[in-house]
């Protein structure tokens, strides 16, 4: 192999390791798109959650109140229904 050959297939791997350093680079950058967006994803869906956590804990609230209200209307000591 000639000088100029060898010359040549070293700039054809300098060449080719360009391209995979800039394809890795694109990649990675894709990711952590992706990866932010995931992260917002679940941030949001853990706030609804939690939105719907305190809706639940104040329905079981307002459904205990409306049931001691009855179970007393009922036993008499509340004959008015206040």
């Amino acid at each position: 192999m000639t000088h100029e050959e060898w010359e040549g297939r070293m700039n054809e791997l300098r060449d080719a390791q360009l391209v995979t350093q800039r394809l890795m680079e694109r990649h990675e950058r894709e990711w952590n798109e992706r990866f932010e967006t995931l992260t917002s994803i679940v941030h949001g869906h853990e706030q609804r959650l939690a939105n719907a956590e305190n809706g639940i804990i104040e329905m079981r609230a307002a459904l205990s109140s409306v049931l001691t209200s009855l179970d007393n209307f009922v036993k008499g000591l509340r004959p008015n229904g206040n």
